[in-house]
Parts: C-alpha cells; sequence; structure tokens
C-alpha cells in the first residue's frame, strides 16, 4: 500500500527522462515480486485440487521434478521397483462430521466475502460523499 501511495501516477516525475526509466524498472520489478507468491499459490491450489480428485498430489509433475520437491519436503527416496506415492489427510475443523464442517467452511468463506464487499461498498459511498464536500467548499473558495 505505501509503495502504491507512493510511486502511483499522480506522483509521476516531471523533468527528465530517467527518472521516468528508473520508475519503469521499478514498477518491472515490484509486478515481478509480487507474481512469484501469486504463481507458487496458484501451484498449491493446483497440487491441492489435483490430489483431492486423483489421490496423487504431484503425479502430474515429471520424475525429476517431483523428486526435487520430495527431497526438499524430507520425504525418502523410494527404493528399486517401489514408488512414492503420497495420501493427504484429510481433517475437520468444526465438526466432526465432514459434510457439516465443509458447508461451515463455506458459509464462513462467504461470509468473509460478504464483508469485504460491503467494506468495500461503504468506503465508495464515503469517498463519494467527502467528494462531495470537497467540492462544495471549493466552489463556497472561488
Amino acid at each position: 500500500l505505501i509503495l502504491a501511495w507512493r510511486l502511483g501516477p499522480s506522483r509521476a516525475a516531471t523533468g527528465s527522462g530517467g527518472a521516468t526509466e528508473r520508475k519503469r524498472i521499478v514498477r518491472v520489478v515490484t509486478l515481478a515480486a509480487a507474481l512469484v507468491p501469486l504463481a507458487v499459490g496458484a501451484f498449491v491450489l493446483f497440487a491441492v485440487l489435483h490430489a483431492d480428485r486423483t489421490g496423487n498430489p504431484l503425479g502430474f509433475l515429471p520424475h525429476g521434478p517431483r523428486s526435487q520437491i520430495e527431497a526438499a519436503a524430507g520425504v525418502p527416496t523410494a527404493g528399486p521397483g517401489e514408488g512414492t506415492k503420497w495420501r493427504l489427510e484429510g481433517f475437520t475443523a468444526f465438526f466432526k462430521n465432514g459434510v457439516t464442517d465443509r458447508r461451515t467452511v463455506a458459509a464462513l468463506a462467504l461470509a468473509c466475502v460478504a464483508f469485504t464487499f460491503g467494506v468495500y461498498w461503504v468506503e465508495r459511498r464515503a469517498a463519494a460523499a467527502a467528494s462531495t464536500i470537497f467540492r462544495a467548499r471549493l466552489r463556497d473558495w472561488l
């Protein structure tokens, strides 16, 4: 948020082209830094969904990358003629009944999304009211 405020379009430098070029480099680096966690999150989400459907979390990867990830996670290497098959253990967060628990988690997620939209809606209305007051005061001053 602070970077957006400091480097936003209203803070554009006037004058030399060097400042603009530096700003472009900063924006590219910032974009890359923001996309890395997004890509990691997308990969993890895909792996979890794949594991849920097939029962093999890393089954979509070739042997080399899968072995590297397993080694990084501390999974022992499989012996000759053996393979590694992971099973993700499910658990319930609120209730012992899995269906009730999933519905509760879905309802909480929906409530969080609704709350987020509500906050943005109130903020939009507050910004519109502040804008109206500012325009009225500006008209009084002129």
